[in-house]
């Protein structure tokens, strides 16, 4: 684990949520507030349209399922934009399908989360992977 719930307050330990909210499941009441959501931004030189910077976020999705685990929770208030300049024009999306974009977006997404976690410092008393 890179980042999680911690065993308690004062420990550094990391302890996998999904089998804690199993071993509590008879008691488990989740918190009247959103205090899991993951807000992204995938931005790309291509040309998008609406329809098409929708299909991009939501496969961008995805990468929240491969890094942060439980995801997609009752509790989780996750959004992820696309943005697109055109910079590269509309002869650009003939060269880029725009599944590939999207199976890139994953990937780069993911590894954004993977890397934020790890470098994460020390703050306001929670402890970060950096220290």
């Amino acid at each position: 684990w890179v980042a999680g719930m911690r065993a308690s307050a004062d420990s550094d330990q990391i302890v996998d949520m999904e089998l804690a909210a199993f071993a509590a499941a008879g008691s488990m009441q989740m918190p009247l507030d959103r205090t899991n959501t993951t807000i992204s931004c995938i931005v790309t030189n291509v040309e998008l349209t609406k329809a098409q910077a929708t299909k991009v976020s939501q496969m961008a999705a995805d990468a929240y399922a491969h890094a942060i685990r439980p995801t997609h929770t009752t509790n989780d208030g996750d959004t992820i934009y696309t943005l697109a300049s055109g910079k590269l024009g509309a002869q650009a999306n003939a060269a880029v399908p725009l599944d590939l974009l999207g199976m890139l977006a994953v990937r780069a997404l993911q590894t954004a989360i993977v890397n934020g976690a790890k470098t994460a410092k020390t703050s306001h008393g929670i402890p970060g992977a950096a220290k």
